[in-house]
């Protein structure tokens, strides 16, 4: 399975939260890593996808297609 960077965009607008707020969510320092991965451009390690998710209140499975 892979990372889905489309359903990563669409559950942080659900939220309503900024780019920023999830890197903050997540301990990163800047958002950038956050644009990457909405726009596909990096690649997702399962340390940061469980982050993400609990950062976005969903199971790492929901981003995996």
């Amino acid at each position: 399975k892979t990372f889905d960077h489309q359903k990563m965009k669409l559950r942080r607008e659900e939220l309503g939260l900024t780019q920023q707020q999830v890197s903050q969510r997540m301990g990163l320092r800047h958002r950038q890593m956050i644009n990457r991965w909405e726009a596909g451009l990096n690649s997702m390690s399962t340390h940061n996808l469980c982050r993400l998710a609990a950062a976005l209140d969903v199971e790492p499975a929901y981003f995996l297609k």
